[in-house]
C-alpha cells in the first residue's frame, strides 16, 4: 500500500459506517455514520457528507454537509434514485432517518434534506438495514431493518420517499440481530444474522413464523450481502474470524472460505464478482478475492495505518469505467478515522 495516497479524516464522534453513492453523476459522494455516548448516557450521532472527487486526485476536504441525529449504527444509499433523486436511509438508537440530496437554489449547491423519521423505542436500537432495489426499481421499494431485541422489520417507502409503512415485523433471533439483507434476486427473501450465533433465511410471502433455513455458526453473525454481479451468492461474516462464500441453493456448506484472524464486521462486494471488502474490527480492513471456479477466497490486500481501532465501516466507489483504479473508504471506531484507501489489486 501506497501511504502517500492514504486521505484520512477526523470525524470527531466515534466513526461505524460508511458508503459512496451508487447513483450516476454522484459516485463520488460519499457518507460516513457516527456513534457517540455522552457523559449523561446520551447517545448522540452525527452523519458527514464529502464529495471526494477534486482536481488534484481524490479528497475528504469537501465535507459539504453534515446531519446531527441520534447514534447511528448503520446508513445505506437506495441504489435507485427516487423521484430523480439519491437517497440514502441511516438506523439510529431510536429508529429510522431517510434522507434525500438537493441541489438548492440557483448555483445548484448540493445538500441534503430529511423526508422522514420514524422512532422505534419499542425494538431497541435499530442496528443494520437494507433495500430492496439493488438490481432494479422494483415498486414498492422496500426497506428492512434489523433490531437489539432480535426482531426484524419489512417496511415500505411511500409518497416518494416522505412515508414509511411497516409491513411485517417478527422475533426473529433471540439476542441482538446484528445484520438483515435482502437477497436482491428475489427481494422477497430476506436474510439475518445475531449475536445467537444464527444465520437465517426468510420467505417474507409466506409468513414468518419459521425460516427457511438456519444455520449455526460459532460465534455472532454480524454481516451478509447478496452479490449484486452473480445469481445464488451470499457471503457472511462472523466474529469467528471467518468469511464464507455460500451458494443460496446449498447453505450446508460454503463454496469457499477465508480465516481473517479478527473478527468481521462488514462485507461488501465491489468491482465484480471476485473481489469482496472487509472490515476487520481489530486487524483493519482487507480485499479478498475469490478464484474463477469459487473453490478459494484468499486475502489480496490489507490494510490498517493510519487506523489504530476497531474497523467498522468499509465500501467501493462505483468507477466510472473499467480504467479507473478501485478506491475504498474505511472507517474506525474509537480512533474517529475515516478514510480513502486505494487497494493494489
Amino acid at each position: 500500500m501506497n501511504k502517500e495516497k492514504v486521505v484520512v479524516f477526523d470525524t470527531v464522534l466515534t466513526s461505524d459506517s460508511t458508503e459512496f453513492c451508487p447513483i450516476s453523476g454522484y459516485e463520488s459522494i460519499l457518507l460516513c455514520g457516527t456513534y457517540q455516548l455522552k457523559e449523561d448516557a446520551k447517545k448522540i450521532g452525527k452523519a458527514y457528507l464529502f464529495d471526494v472527487s477534486g482536481p488534484w486526485g481524490y479528497s475528504l476536504d469537501n465535507n459539504f454537509s453534515s446531519v446531527d441525529s441520534s447514534a447511528i449504527l448503520d446508513l445505506k444509499w437506495s441504489h435507485q434514485a427516487i423521484n430523480s433523486k439519491p437517497f440514502f436511509a441511516s438506523t439510529c438508537v431510536d429508529g429510522i432517518d431517510v434522507y434525500c440530496l438537493e441541489k438548492n437554489g440557483l448555483d445548484s449547491i448540493l445538500g441534503v434534506k430529511k423526508t422522514l423519521s420514524c422512532e422505534m423505542s419499542d425494538s431497541g436500537s435499530s442496528l443494520s438495514l437494507d433495500w430492496s432495489n439493488r438490481l432494479s426499481d422494483i415498486t414498492p421499494t422496500l426497506l428492512c431493518t434489523s433490531h437489539s431485541n432480535g426482531n426484524v422489520n419489512i417496511w415500505e417507502l411511500r409518497d416518494g420517499g416522505s412515508e414509511l409503512f411497516s409491513s411485517l415485523s417478527w422475533k426473529a433471533h433471540s439476542f441482538e440481530a446484528w445484520i438483515v439483507a435482502f437477497n436482491y434476486y428475489s427481494p422477497f427473501v430476506v436474510y439475518s444474522g445475531a449475536d445467537d450465533c444464527k444465520f437465517k433465511g426468510w420467505d417474507i410471502r409466506s409468513g414468518t413464523k419459521k425460516e427457511i433455513f438456519s444455520k449455526t455458526f460459532s460465534m455472532g453473525v454480524t454481516t451478509i450481502q447478496c452479490c449484486p454481479f452473480v445469481e445464488h451468492r451470499v457471503v457472511v461474516g462472523s466474529y469467528n474470524e471467518a468469511v464464507c462464500l455460500y451458494d443460496d441453493r446449498a447453505f450446508d456448506k460454503p463454496l469457499a472460505f477465508c480465516e481473517t484472524s479478527g473478527g468481521v464486521w462488514r462485507l461488501k462486494w465491489g468491482l465484480n464478482k471476485n473481489f469482496i471488502a472487509v472490515a476487520n474490527m481489530e486487524k483493519g480492513f482487507k480485499v479478498l478475492q475469490i478464484n474463477d471456479s469459487e473453490t478459494s477466497l484468499d486475502i489480496k490486500s490489507s490494510y490498517s495505518e493510519p487506523h489504530k481501532s476497531l474497523g467498522y465501516g468499509i465500501d467501493w466507489m462505483t468507477p466510472k469505467d473499467i480504467s479507473s483504479p478501485p478506491l475504498l473508504a474505511c472507517s474506525s471506531f474509537y480512533d474517529h478515522l475515516l478514510s480513502l484507501w486505494p487497494p493494489e489489486l
